[in-house]
């Protein structure tokens, strides 16, 4: 089972769009656990202004700094920040000098790619840093900072913090929904599956068919047996979970 990485090229001149993309495509991953899916942005600009982006976590965007239009791909990638922060930002420029100015606009770029006419240093550029990329989520996932799930056919990264609970379905072997900040995801998992991976002084887990993030509790109404999120989600429990969890976190 491979990494998916959705790559957008925002790129003005087409042939340059073009030149990555069939960079892109001549790269041999057969050695690592990702593969690609490249798309070539040519309606940018109402992307950006009309705020059409459908973007996911761990989506990567190609960005050439000197868009030829009235903003930069420096802003282009802060109005991407702005909808998903959880994203790879690779800035195209023949000017090393501009990382500066990216690292002063607080765009946090994963690479700077130097445009390079030899398709076979433009290959090496990006293969080294999708490795790299690669390498960064295996040890997120190693360290519990990210969350690894195996989601229709492809493996879905979470933040845990962005969890906000999970639960087993009703008389389902097998099967539990994921609630997260940007949706519900039906897996393919026992609660007892998932228990290990996620870190043990953020979740309460010791729970028959849920477990909490306890960071992300609001209010605990013990008469009507709910806890509420801080997104003002709810999911009804019981007044004997709501006492256990009381006692062992000390929640008042």
């Amino acid at each position: 089972m491979s990494v998916v990485f959705c790559i957008s090229i925002i790129e003005d001149e087409l042939n340059q769009a073009k030149l990555i993309a069939d960079a892109l495509h001549k790269i041999d991953f057969s050695t690592n656990e990702f593969s690609l899916q490249v798309n070539i942005s040519q309606n940018y600009i109402q992307m950006y202004e009309n705020n059409s982006l459908n973007i996911k976590k761990n989506d990567i965007f190609l960005i050439d700094i000197h868009l030829n239009t009235y903003f930069s791909g420096i802003e282009f990638a802060k109005h991407i920040i702005a909808i998903e922060p959880e994203v790879f930002i690779l800035y195209y420029t023949s000017d090393p000098g501009k990382s500066i100015t990216a690292i002063n606009e607080q765009t946090h770029p994963t690479a700077y790619i130097l445009k390079d006419f030899d398709q076979k240093n433009l290959m090496k550029q990006l293969r080294d840093t999708l490795e790299k990329i690669g390498n960064q989520l295996e040890s997120n996932v190693n360290q519990k900072n990210v969350i690894k799930f195996l989601y229709h056919g492809e493996f879905l990264f979470i933040n845990p913090q962005k969890i906000l609970y999970i639960q087993t379905v009703a008389g389902i072997q097998k099967k539990t929904i994921l609630h997260t900040d940007s949706g519900e995801y039906m897996l393919n998992y026992r609660l007892i599956d998932i228990k290990p991976l996620l870190p043990d002084n953020q979740f309460k887990k010791n729970f028959k068919s849920v477990i909490l993030n306890l960071t992300r509790i609001h209010k605990i109404n013990r008469l009507e047996g709910i806890i509420t999120f801080d997104d003002n989600s709810e999911i009804y429990v019981g007044t004997k979970v709501i006492d256990k969890l009381k006692k062992e976190s000390k929640m008042r």
